[in-house]
């Protein structure tokens, strides 16, 4: 029975994903801006020393006839961030310090200095190219939109957790689009995101008391009935784990900041709020519960393969529905692989590849953080972050 519901829900959304994307095929390009509103770029920062240069650089090249201001805040770093990051005050670089208190903290404080339209966040060991904002500041004629999201991809692949995770981030990109197109985007990633001033006086600042302020605020957006809209022009390059361990390390952050955000905003799972409610949130945990039951499935299988023939003993192999289960995954990663491969630069194959492969690591990853999540609630301990990817 639950591998019948899961192989539904699978079904459900990969043909749920595709006639989004016939639907909106002629969507995907952005809309070209007929004014220049002032941006503020906010940036960020511990311990980046190594990256401060490249990034400022990046925001300072950018092709903007508007007003820009880039306010870079350095978070009680122990390193040579801060002193990087004032050789730029003479090129109109506004460099803050503070003690260290979190992304969220360095964020809203350059909040407190900002008095633009728009107000864009960027990583600071990430760099974007020079037309990004061109392709952004379209959307934001339509009075809706709150905030929008660019086109992530990998800086650096020359790992292969690095090269995995170049197509995964292309292929996230992808899914944003579409999820645009139903207002279901669920998070405004660090990397280069913009958003309307005025949704901060409306709705607050950064919560500091998470450790995924970025999907926190684009939740606290979509509650407010305001529309995130996503970039596939807008390119912005950051850096990605090397190895496993840095991956899970993330990942960890990523995905118990959407465990927690999804608990604190359960109001959102309503009709009111349309698909995100009824759909897109509802089936993300399933989808989750996919990635756990097809690891554990596929693991039985292959250790109870050599006492199938012990009398008395039934061994797990595939089925009419594991079958279809498995016959739905292949189909989204193909569609998300041949979609996004129609975006500049990247080859479907090698994001078919990165599907695949990345699908059960990420599902080893949800096991074991649902695990340490639970051991974390029963003993009291808070998950913290200062700052990083």
């Amino acid at each position: 029975m639950i591998s019948l519901l899961l192989a539904f829900v699978s079904i459900y959304m990969s043909v749920l994903f595709i006639l989004i994307y016939l639907e909106n095929e002629g969507c995907m390009d952005d809309p070209r801006p007929s004014r220049f509103p002032s941006v503020d770029v906010i940036v960020p920062a511990y311990n980046e020393e190594a990256h401060v240069a490249q990034t400022l650089s990046s925001l300072l090249a950018l092709e903007y006839p508007g007003k820009k201001k880039i306010i870079f805040v350095n978070d009680g770093s122990t390193d040579g961030t801060l002193a990087a990051a004032k050789k730029f005050g003479g090129k109109g670089v506004l460099a803050l310090d503070k003690k260290n208190g979190g992304k969220a903290s360095a964020l809203n404080l350059g909040l407190e200095h900002s008095g633009s339209e728009l107000v864009a966040v960027l990583d600071a060991d990430s760099v974007v190219a020079p037309d990004a904002l061109l392709h952004m500041v379209g959307y934001f004629e339509d009075g809706r939109v709150a905030a929008v999201t660019p086109m992530m991809k990998v800086r650096s692949s020359r790992t292969p957790a690095q090269l995995l995770q170049r197509g995964e981030y292309v292929a996230n990109s992808f899914m944003k689009k579409i999820l645009e197109q139903i207002d279901a985007i669920t998070v405004t990633p660090g990397p280069f995101s913009v958003y309307r001033r005025k949704v901060f006086g409306e709705l607050g600042g950064f919560d500091e008391g998470t450790v995924t302020e970025d999907q926190e605020i684009a939740l606290r957006i979509q509650r407010a009935h305001y529309k995130i809209a996503s970039s596939c022009g807008a390119v912005v390059y950051t850096d990605a784990p090397a190895g496993l361990r840095g991956l899970y390390a993330q990942r960890k952050r990523w995905y118990r900041g959407f465990l927690e955000n999804a608990w604190r905003y359960r109001g959102l799972f309503h009709p009111s709020y349309g698909d995100l409610g009824m759909v897109v949130l509802p089936a993300t945990l399933a989808m989750i519960a996919v990635g756990i039951f097809s690891l554990f499935y596929s693991a039985y299988s292959v250790l109870s393969a050599p006492f199938a023939l012990t009398p008395g003993f039934a061994p797990m192999f595939f089925g009419p529905t594991e079958f279809v289960l498995a016959l739905a995954a292949l189909a989204s990663f193909a569609l998300v692989a041949l979609a996004a491969g129609r975006l500049k630069e990247n080859n479907p194959v090698s994001l078919f590849a990165a599907c695949l492969v990345m699908s059960p690591i990420l599902g080893a990853f949800w096991l074991m953080i649902l695990i340490g999540a639970g051991k974390d609630i029963l003993t009291g301990v808070r998950m913290q972050w200062k700052g990083g990817a």
